[in-house]
C-alpha cells in the first residue's frame, strides 16, 4: 500500500521524522523531506527542501516544487518550556509558527489535491501536552491543544473525501527535542518511547483499510520519570 506513494514528511533531520523516513523508504515510498538542516543520509526514492517552517511566506514556494503528494506527515515541533514570565514574545511566537501554523498552511496548501483525487492521508504528530497542560509548559501545551483541535475539525471536512486524518498525541520519546531543554527522560527505557516505535505506530496507521480511520491515538512510557538539567530552556 505505501510503495510507490510520494510522502511529504517535516522535520526529517532526527528523532520521528527520521525514524519514519528510513521506514517508508524501505517501504519503497518516494518521501519528500521539509527540515532546515539536511539529512546526513542519501536514498535514489528521498528527496531534501530545505526550509525554516516558523517563516510562514515559504511554504506555498515550497510547495509548488513537489509532485502530486499522497501522504503529508506534519511531524516537525519544538519545545518552549518556563514559567510564561520568563518567555519572550518571539519564542512564543516561534513555538506556535512551527508546531501549528506551519501544519495548518500545509495543509491549507495540499488540502483541494487531496479532494479533487478522492484520496490522502494526513497524520500530526502531536503531544500528551496537548491532552493535559502542566506547569512551565503553558505555550507548548496551548500550540498543542490547538493541533488537536485543528486536526479534528479537518478530520469532520474531509472524511466523506476519502480523506483520513489522524493526531497521534505521544509521550515523551527519547530523541534530540530535548537537547536544549532544561529535562530529559531518565535513562531507564520505560521512561521513554522511541522513535522507532511511533515510526511503526504511523506505517502501521498508513496499511490500515482504507475504511478505517484512526481519529486519536495516544502512546505513553510505562513510567514519567524525568532528569532536571542547569540549562535555560529555549526552542
Amino acid at each position: 500500500m505505501l510503495k510507490n506513494r510520494h510522502v511529504l514528511i517535516t522535520g526529517v533531520t532526527s528523532g520521528i521524522g527520521l525514524e519514519t523516513t528510513t521506514l517508508l523508504l524501505k517501504k519503497g515510498s518516494y518521501v519528500h523531506g521539509i527540515s532546515r538542516r539536511t539529512p546526513k543520509f542519501q536514498h535514489s526514492k528521498f528527496l531534501h527542501y530545505p526550509c525554516d517552517l516558523s517563516i510562514a511566506a515559504d511554504l506555498p514556494h515550497l510547495v509548488k516544487k513537489l509532485p502530486k503528494i499522497d501522504i503529508l506527515i506534519c511531524n516537525a515541533g519544538v519545545g518552549c518550556f518556563g514559567y510564561l514570565e520568563q518567555l519572550s514574545i518571539s519564542d512564543m511566537q516561534y513555538t506556535f509558527n512551527v508546531n501549528l501554523m506551519s501544519h495548518v498552511i500545509l495543509c491549507k496548501l495540499l488540502i483541494a489535491q487531496f479532494k479533487k483525487q478522492k484520496q490522502g492521508d494526513i497524520l500530526f504528530i502531536g503531544s500528551k501536552s496537548g491532552l493535559q497542560g502542566d506547569r512551565q509548559s503553558s505555550i507548548y501545551s496551548a500550540s498543542k491543544f490547538a493541533l488537536r483541535g485543528f486536526a479534528q475539525s479537518l478530520k469532520e471536512e474531509c472524511r466523506y473525501h476519502n480523506i483520513r486524518v489522524c493526531i497521534l498525541q505521544p509521550g515523551m520519546v527519547r530523541t534530540p527535542f530535548f537537547e536544549h531543554l532544561h529535562f530529559e527522560p531518565e535513562s531507564a527505557p520505560s521512561n521513554a518511547i522511541s522513535p522507532t516505535q511511533i515510526a511503526k505506530t504511523l506505517v502501521h496507521i498508513l496499511q490500515s483499510p482504507t475504511s478505517t480511520l484512526y481519529e486519536e491515538v495516544v502512546l505513553s512510557p510505562l513510567k514519567k520519570q524525568v532528569r532536571h538539567k542547569n540549562i535555560c530552556s529555549r526552542p
